[in-house]
C-alpha cells in the first residue's frame, strides 16, 4: 500500500483501539463482559470466545484484505475471567518492483497475502515475489527488523540484541 494512503489507515487503527481500550476502561462493556464470563463458565474448555473491534482494508483488486488491529476481550471455555486481546503487527516497508509500499509486516507488499518471516523464508508462498529480487526490506531507522528491539546498520548489520545478521541482499538502507 502507498505509505501515505497506509499512514492516514494506521492512525485510524491506533483510534480504533484507543476507543475500545476507553469503553473498556469506562466499563462500558460490564454487560458484554457479563454475559461473556457467564457463557464461558458453562463451555467445554475446548471452546474460545472473543468480542471483537476490528479494521481491515479491503483490495478489490487483489481480493485480499490486511488487518490493521483487533482488540478485544476474550475467555476459555471452563473459565470465568475475560481478558483483554490485542492482535496488530509490526508495519514494515518496502520497496516493491521499484514502489515503495508499507504492509503489517505478515503480508506480502505486492499481493497482500499472509507471508510472515521473509528474511527466512524468502518467496511469498501466494504470488512467488522474492526478497533480494523484486522486494525489498527498506530499513530507515537502526530499529533491528528480526526483534526490533536492538540495533542494526549498513557498517554494523549483526543487531546488538539478538545477534541475526541483516542479509545485504534482501533490504535497502534508507
Amino acid at each position: 500500500m502507498e505509505p501515505n494512503q497506509f499512514d492516514k489507515l494506521d492512525k485510524l487503527a491506533d483510534a480504533v483501539y484507543d476507543k475500545f481500550e476507553e469503553l473498556h476502561k469506562a466499563g462500558h462493556l460490564k454487560e458484554l463482559k457479563a454475559k461473556l464470563e457467564d457463557l464461558c463458565a458453562s463451555l467445554a474448555t475446548k471452546y474460545s470466545i472473543s468480542i471483537n473491534m476490528d479494521l481491515d482494508v479491503f483490495d478489490s483488486e487483489k481480493e485480499k484484505s490486511i488487518s490493521m488491529v483487533r482488540t478485544g476481550i476474550a475467555c476459555f471455555g471452563g473459565e470465568k475471567k475475560p481478558f483483554r486481546v490485542d492482535s496488530s503487527s509490526t508495519v514494515h516497508t518496502y520497496i516493491t518492483d521499484g514502489v515503495i509500499k508499507k504492509v503489517p509486516h505478515d503480508y506480502c507488499p505486492s499481493c497482500w497475502g499472509v507471508w510472515d518471516f521473509k528474511l527466512l523464508h524468502s518467496t511469498c508462498p501466494e504470488c512467488g515475489a522474492e526478497m533480494g529480487k523484486n522486494v525489498f526490506l527498506l530499513l530507515d531507522t537502526d530499529v533491528c527488523p528480526n526483534c526490533e528491539e536492538g540495533k542494526v546498520s549498513r557498517s554494523q548489520p549483526k543487531c546488538t540484541k539478538c545477534n541475526e545478521v541483516v542479509n545485504p541482499d534482501m533490504v535497502r538502507w534508507g
